[in-house]
């Protein structure tokens, strides 16, 4: 077997021995292919090159919003403040888990029931209710099972400062543990409390 040599554009001479394999010469194509495939992902994908577009947090809609949350919450105690019992109607999905002591409640039935609760059961000439933010805790409740139609929950606790005065029980202070839970249309799902002090 004789030599091969090599005559280059620039008229060098290059000796050299036999010539790659075809096998060979696949191979480093493959691998040459890789490596520029690598070194485009990298490229493309650094934002400094302007290639990718990355959402900024505001773009990003996440739930549960906690400045939505406490909204509906502020409403809750701003309607029951003011005797606007209708207006519950907003604030309650089309069915609750749980209010207070009860399950499966309609939405619809809960202003009806509180109005009688506090005027007729109760009597209250005036109430007050203060929440203290310092203890608001909120997370995400999400269904264990594979049937997706209850959704996420925002689950909210926080301990609530709440005084009346009625016919009932004459003027009383509570300091109340609150749960909530709150779904993805900002419709409380369920309502229950902790007594924790009463005076």
């Amino acid at each position: 077997m004789g030599q091969i040599f090599e005559i280059q554009e620039d008229g060098t001479i290059l000796r050299g021995g036999s010539q790659p394999s075809k096998k060979t010469k696949i191979w480093l194509i493959v691998i040459l292919l890789i490596i520029a495939g690598i070194i485009g992902i990298v490229y493309i994908s650094n934002p400094k090159n302007g290639k990718v577009k990355h959402p900024k947090m505001e773009d990003v809609t996440m739930f549960p919003d906690r400045e939505k949350v406490k909204n509906v919450i502020n409403q809750y105690y701003t309607i029951l403040k003011n005797n606007q019992y209708d207006k519950l109607d907003n604030l309650y999905a089309y069915n609750v888990n749980r209010y207070f002591g009860e399950s499966n409640v309609r939405g619809a039935s809960i202003k009806e029931r509180t109005r009688k609760y506090e005027e007729d059961n109760l009597g209250i000439y005036e109430k007050n209710f203060n929440v203290r933010w310092n203890t608001f805790e909120i997370g995400v409740v999400v269904p264990l099972n594979d049937d997706r139609t209850d959704g996420n929950k925002a689950s909210v606790s926080y301990i609530l400062d709440y005084d009346l005065n009625c016919r009932k029980l004459g003027y009383k202070e509570f300091i109340i543990k609150m749960y909530i839970e709150i779904n993805e249309d900002y419709k409380i799902v369920s309502i229950y409390e902790d007594i924790i002090s009463r005076k």
